[in-house]
């Protein structure tokens, strides 16, 4: 697996970690803490910085779809039925 690489979001309804590879995201979670820990950096990958822009798009009111690349992980059944 590739590595693993984490961007926080600080946004109005609080902190958002956003998880993924060089290649495409794998998870948007909110995360149980008030404070950013993993800040944008030279080596944070362009599709974790392309997420950012996104949310930060949205919550301004200015994006209502997302175009990043991502990962879905599950079960058959959970991806076919859209549990995702």
């Amino acid at each position: 697996m590739s590595e693993l690489y984490k961007l926080d979001y600080e946004s109005p309804i609080g902190v958002i970690e956003i998880s993924g590879t060089n290649e495409a995201i794998c998870s948007i979670l909110f995360a149980e803490r008030d404070l950013k820990i993993n800040i944008m950096q030279d080596q944070t990958p362009k599709v974790l910085v392309e997420c950012f822009s996104q949310l930060d798009e949205y919550f301004k009111g200015e994006r209502r779809e997302f175009t990043f690349p991502y990962i879905l992980e599950g079960t058959i059944f959970q991806k076919k039925c859209g549990m995702l």
